[in-house]
Order: structure tokens, then sequence, then C-alpha cells
């Protein structure tokens, strides 16, 4: 290996670009992400929007997300967008710790999903997105 190529980030190396290509191709990743955010959106809780933006996070770089298939990230990152809007709506008998607790969530689901945007392009801003406070250093 060059000296080029060992410092070179995880996200852009050329040899680990075929393999994430290999492992989207056999995994079917894309599909399922699809498949969960476009036909159950309905069925996701903050939790496990955070969980999927998390995920979308770390594989839709440029580079190992198939670029083929950019179309399709970009719709997914738009039904999430739509689904959040759903979530804010929501109005429930809550307790005030519940409350904060759903404001807090949402909030550090605005950022997470923010992150998400700008990296994949649906974002129009053109500055870095800050990452989120309750993120540890493995996501930079």
């Amino acid at each position: 290996m060059s000296e080029e190529e060992t410092g070179m980030s995880p996200w852009v190396h050329p040899k680990a670009t075929e393999w994430f290509q290999a492992v989207f191709k056999r995994s079917a990743i894309v599909e399922n992400i699809e498949n969960t955010v476009l036909r159950h959106a309905n069925d996701l809780t903050i939790d496990r929007m955070r969980a999927v933006i998390a995920m979308l996070i770390l594989i839709g770089r440029p580079g190992i997300w198939p670029e083929e298939q950019l179309g399709a990230l970009r719709q997914v990152v738009q039904a999430l967008i739509r689904r959040r809007n759903d979530l804010g709506g929501a109005q429930t008998a809550q307790t005030i710790e519940s409350h904060q607790r759903r404001h807090l969530l949402l909030a550090t689901l605005d950022e997470e999903l923010e992150l998400l945007r700008r990296q994949t392009g649906v974002s129009r801003r053109t500055a870095p997105a800050k990452r989120p406070p309750t993120w540890s250093k493995f996501w930079q």
C-alpha cells in the first residue's frame, strides 16, 4: 500500500469503494432502507428515524453509496423530512417530563436530519453541518 493510500479516509479509499459496492449489491441494503422509509413511514418512531438517519449518514457518503442510486437516496431523505414534519404535529396528552424529553429528541433528530440533508445535497446550504453533540468522535 502506498503512503498516499495509508493516509486516506476509509470513506474515499479506492479499494474500499469496491468493497462497499459489493456489500451494497449482496445485502440489498438500498432496497431495505427504501422499503422501511417509503413503504412503512408511519411505523417510524423518533428512535427508529434516528437509527435510519445515522445509518444513512454513515453509508450515504460519496464513494460509498452507489452513484446509480443517488436518486433513491434523495427520495429517502425527502421522505424522512416529511415524516419528521408529521411527528412534530403529533399532540397527545403528556406529562411535563415526557413533553420535555420529546422536545429534546425532536431537536436532536433535526440536527441529525440536517447533517444528512447537507451530506446528500438535499439541503441548499453549502456550509458543513455541525456534528450533533450527542455523537461520539467515531462519526467525525
